[in-house]
């Protein structure tokens, strides 16, 4: 990407991921000045267990971690600090856990982590909706919060979020795109239009317009 400087034909995807790892100092320097042009689609970090899991919601899960914070194990994808990290790190800690001591398990992806969980080697995983639809679809898996506003709906129905269970934690992770370093105004609207999608809704997923004034085409 970096040997297409102002180039607004080049695409990258854009991700929450990308923008907590330019905050930590994580990126590589070709990565560090890409150019965003559209948000795609928001989904929501989700806390799930397995569904015999004694944990019964997101209460429950707090108390369970205030007493013993390093009791359950929790799966995450794919480094600490990220958005999935920060999704069951930030609603623990308003509610007083001691998220310092928890024990963060880190996959190399989301689908890794739900696997452990299923097959009994994890308590807990933090993913985004879109990872847990077949284990929600069969019954294999329970959701404990999503980090929406207010529920979603079709297969997330029945999911809760952490503000119906009193813990005040709202919080959306994002998909899109990017385009080479230092590209014009004028340039944008070619990237923009080499992405363009359909705004509708889906099962834990909301397609979104660009955030940066930017229509899609």
């Amino acid at each position: 990407m970096a040997r297409h400087k102002g180039d607004a034909h080049s695409l990258i995807t854009l991700s929450s991921g990308y923008v907590t790892s330019q905050a930590q100092g994580a990126l590589p320097a070709h990565l560090q000045n890409l150019t965003p042009l559209a948000t795609l689609f928001r989904e929501f970090v989700t806390v799930v267990v397995r569904a015999d899991s004694p944990v019964r919601n997101a209460q429950d899960l707090v108390a369970r971690l205030k007493q013993d914070p390093s009791g359950l194990s929790i799966g995450i994808s794919n480094t600490l600090g990220n958005h999935i990290h920060l999704g069951i790190a930030q609603p623990l800690k308003q509610e007083g856990v001691s998220v310092q001591q928890l024990r963060i398990v880190p996959y190399k992806s989301s689908a890794e982590s739900m696997g452990a969980l299923v097959g009994g080697h994890l308590d807990v995983v933090a993913a985004t909706t879109p990872n847990l639809l077949p284990y929600l679809e069969s019954g294999r898996i329970r959701v404990i919060a999503i980090a929406a506003d207010e529920r979603l709906q079709g297969v997330f129905a029945k999911a809760p979020t952490w503000k119906e269970q009193g813990i005040d934690y709202v919080s959306n992770a994002y998909q899109g795109v990017m385009t080479a370093p230092n590209a014009t105004p004028a340039q944008k609207p070619i990237g923009c239009k080499r992405c363009a999608v359909p705004p509708k809704p889906r099962n834990g997923r909301t397609l979104s317009p660009p955030t940066n004034g930017n229509t899609f085409s």
